[in-house]
């Protein structure tokens, strides 16, 4: 198997008949450091190999392949007559079999909370992630930890989303009554049947579209609220306005009562209050907008 040392010498010989006796001493020397270098390491870099082969038949799959991963990188060092680099390969042996092990354990332990969280928790969608779990155990079998763990972590974001989002499902609808007694009127109809969506999908186990959709109408609640606080602000300023305008009409009595931008304005403040309790705030907003146009003409009559 060694011939690194017999060539180079036999190269020196023939360079020193030729004459070129450096040529010859260089051939000689490197002759001398590739004969120290493979009797320094040559038979313990072969005792590490055996070594290693038995030890990769004595483990599961994943430690075997990347064992032998490392096995043949050493021999092909030792097929260029570097016995020191093959051994310096297989000296990393123990700290990448104990990563892999870590590595295992980690993807393992997650494995078993996945499982226990499944049967203490969610129970009800057990079956579903049944054969995606049978997947994540094959990768572990054939040593795609990384991916695996991928995988579970996947799984076990969406287990806690859907936890979480049950809990605040529930948390919500227990003020179920003071919930629908927060939508107005003209709204009530559409957010009912949103929620109403929203209590079909938790009957399902769909926790994460029903807390969504219950999410999305209490956030709309939340806005419709902050527009009417806006909306009453203005109709409250502009039927004082009106009071006041009204009273200087009164007052001179050529503006009379049928005079049709006074009707325009009476009606319009009239819808526009009647839209506002009902909960339609931008068609109350626009007929005050009309109403306001209406009341500064009429100032510049009087």
């Amino acid at each position: 198997e060694v011939h690194e040392p017999s060539r180079l010498l036999k190269d020196g010989d023939n360079e020193r008949s030729l004459g070129s006796f450096r040529r010859a001493e260089s051939h000689y020397r490197s002759a001398q450091i590739s004969a120290t270098r493979i009797c320094d390491y040559w038979e313990s870099a072969s005792d590490a190999i055996s070594k290693a082969e038995s030890y990769a038949n004595a483990h599961e799959s994943t430690q075997s392949e990347s064992i032998q991963r490392l096995i043949q990188i050493a021999k092909e060092a030792m097929d260029s007559h570097r016995p020191d680099e093959a051994l310096r390969v297989l000296n990393t042996l123990p700290e990448q079999m104990q990563s892999i092990e870590d590595a295992m354990t980690r993807v393992k332990g997650k494995r078993k909370d996945i499982a226990r969280e499944l049967d203490s928790d969610h129970a009800d969608i057990a079956p579903e992630l049944a054969e995606k779990l049978e997947s994540i155990d094959a990768m572990i079998l054939s040593g795609e930890l990384s991916v695996a763990m991928g995988a579970l972590d996947s799984i076990e974001r969406n287990l806690s989303l859907r936890r979480e989002s049950k809990r605040s499902f529930n948390q919500s609808m227990r003020q179920r009554s003071t919930i629908q007694n927060r939508i107005p009127e003209y709204h009530k109809e559409r957010l009912s049947q949103e929620i109403e969506q929203a209590l079909s999908y938790s009957s399902t186990g769909s926790w994460i579209q029903a807390d969504s959709i219950l999410k999305e109408v209490l956030t709309e609640l939340d806005k419709l609220q902050s527009i009417k606080q806006d909306t009453e602000e203005l109709i409250l300023f502009l039927e004082k306005e009106w009071r006041n305008t009204r009273k200087a009409l009164d007052a001179n009595n050529s503006i009379s009562l049928d005079n049709p931008t006074r009707i325009m304005v009476e009606k319009k403040m009239s819808d526009a209050r009647s839209n506002f309790e009902r909960g339609d705030y931008q068609q109350a907003r626009l007929e005050m907008g009309e109403a306001d146009e209406g009341i500064e003409s009429l100032r510049r009559l009087v």
